[in-house]
């Protein structure tokens, strides 16, 4: 047996999407505490990923919820973050 296969998401530059993830629907989420950033990316076909977002936090992120469309994102020290779609971070 060999090594499954690894697929690219279209649209990421760097290794920032590295990360614990949570799907929820059609979507993956990722949470990287080194770099702060939780990536959301389109797995509708998951043989072809495509980038939605990236959210630099302020602090460490930790495995992303998800309630409602909102994302709960406990963020280290910095505190609990919730994500609206379209809308900024809040603490």
């Amino acid at each position: 047996m060999g090594e499954p296969p690894a697929y690219k998401i279209k649209g990421l530059k760097s290794r920032a999407h590295l990360g614990v993830p949570t799907v929820a629907g059609n979507r993956l989420y990722t949470a990287n505490r080194a770099y702060g950033m939780v990536t959301a990316v389109d797995i509708d076909d998951p043989l072809n990923p495509i980038l939605i977002e990236q959210i630099q936090t302020p602090g460490n992120p930790c495995r992303v919820a998800v309630r409602n469309e909102c994302l709960i994102i406990p963020n280290g020290y910095s505190g609990l973050l919730i994500v609206e779609p379209g809308k900024e971070p809040e603490r």
